[in-house]
């Protein structure tokens, strides 16, 4: 109840796209809202892990508050996610958005906002691995959890159903059993005198005390609602009562992987094709899963900065002819419309196949002054800021396989809370 308070309180103050994920950023989301639509495979790379996070953990709060009966999966192959800071912001974005509707949140305990922050984390399933096999597992494990779900919702059925016929099945034994089973009264075939009658009536007082000749009561009819939770409670001991029942697990709705290039590196070191296949088998999955249930999946990916070749030495004229050089791929262009940014997102070419949307976020200078001093001296960053130049991160879509958002980009800043905030 207390989440679809705050979830219906979130709704009506922030003007957002529906069904898309938003940054809480007037001016981001106008630019980039659209870019993070369900069904949609999206990919978030930068150069450092630092510029990724708050932006990652800005869109998961909003998909926790976005969809209060849903889920979100984490699959972390770097062990860098922050539980701690995850929980001050979904706290932070409670306090906000109850304050700006002029609402005060309580939780069942009294714990108001905390607790229900705390709930809310419940919601947030995180799957540690540590290789390209751990994460493959860790798909498939969410995979089935959402395709088996209709299936095993069926078999629960079945299973009430069995259980409740064998109840009315026991039921009518038992009541055959009682009447079959009930003594019959004895037809006397001789006359008894008084004294024989008074010892008989002496008798019969003392044995009242101890009649075990009256009918059994009725059983309870009881249906079970969930045949784990009766199982469970037969588990406990006789003195012990129980009544909780197990949770369901919410369906889940937003899946976050850090990273896969991270995994996928030491296998592209060992053989080039085999990881491709690899990956290329991993990725039509994933794009599968999130077109066939409806899925928020987000890629959390690194950049790299491309290297001037080195300069080749010319031969001399006289100079026998050597063996034929190899061709040596040149590194994809910057996908960037900011021509000082240089970096380019790894496996570049691999995820445009499988990817609907590539976001590049870096850090640029906020002015033209700050751009000045930031690339003085032969573009020297150390000098830059030594001067104090103010940074800012940028976000820019820089692939859509629809082609209507690439180019699109909006800037933010370090919030107070730890999290994002507009310029």
């Amino acid at each position: 109840m207390n989440e679809r308070i705050a979830s219906s309180v979130y709704l009506n103050t922030t003007p957002y796209i529906p069904h898309a994920l938003a940054f809480n950023i007037r001016s981001l989301d106008a630019a980039l809202g659209a870019a993070f639509q369900p069904a949609s495979l999206v990919t978030l790379s930068a150069e450092t892990s630092k510029s990724l996070t708050p932006i990652a953990q800005a869109l998961l709060v909003d998909a926790l508050l976005r969809y209060p009966e849903q889920s979100v999966a984490v699959v972390d192959a770097t062990g860098n996610f922050d539980v701690v800071a995850l929980y001050k912001l979904v706290l932070a974005r409670l306090e906000r958005e109850s304050g700006k509707a002029g609402l005060e949140m309580e939780g069942s305990g009294g714990g108001g906002v905390q607790e229900m922050a705390a709930r809310t984390l419940d919601r947030v399933r995180i799957l540690r691995v540590f290789d390209f096999v751990g994460m493959k597992e860790a798909v498939g494990e969410l995979r089935d959890g959402l395709e088996g779900k209709e299936r095993g919702n069926d078999v629960v059925q079945e299973e009430m159903e069995s259980v409740s016929q064998g109840i009315a099945a026991g039921e009518a034994n038992t009541a055959n059993n009682t009447e079959e089973g009930s003594p019959l009264q004895v037809k006397r075939t001789e006359v008894a005198d008084s004294e024989d009658e008074e010892e008989d009536l002496e008798d019969l007082n003392d044995e009242m005390l101890f009649d075990t000749t009256a009918p059994a009561p009725d059983p309870v009819k009881t249906t079970p609602s969930n045949p784990i939770a009766d199982a469970s409670s037969q588990s406990t001991g006789p003195n012990e009562q129980t009544t909780t029942e197990l949770a369901p697990q919410p369906p889940l709705k937003t899946i976050l992987i850090d990273n896969l290039a991270q995994v996928l590196a030491p296998l592209l070191k060992q053989d080039t094709v085999s990881a491709n296949k690899l990956a290329t088998t991993f990725l039509t999955t994933l794009s599968n899963l999130t077109r066939d249930h409806t899925l928020h999946t987000i890629l959390l990916n690194p950049c790299t900065t491309p290297r001037a070749p080195p300069p080749s030495r010319r031969p001399a004229d006289n100079a026998p002819p050597g063996p034929q050089q190899g061709y040596t791929p040149q590194p994809p262009p910057p996908p960037s419309i900011f021509s000082s940014n240089l970096a380019v997102p790894a496996l570049l070419g691999l995820m445009s196949r499988y990817v609907d949307t590539q976001v590049l976020v870096s850090m640029l200078p906020r002015r033209k002054l700050d751009a000045r001093a930031y690339y003085a001296d032969s573009g020297s960053r150390d000098r830059g800021k030594r001067r104090g130049v103010e940074m800012v991160s940028v976000v820019e879509v820089v692939a859509d396989r629809w082609g209507g958002k690439v180019g699109a980009w909006g800037a933010f800043k370090e919030g107070k809370d730890g999290g994002i905030a507009g310029l």
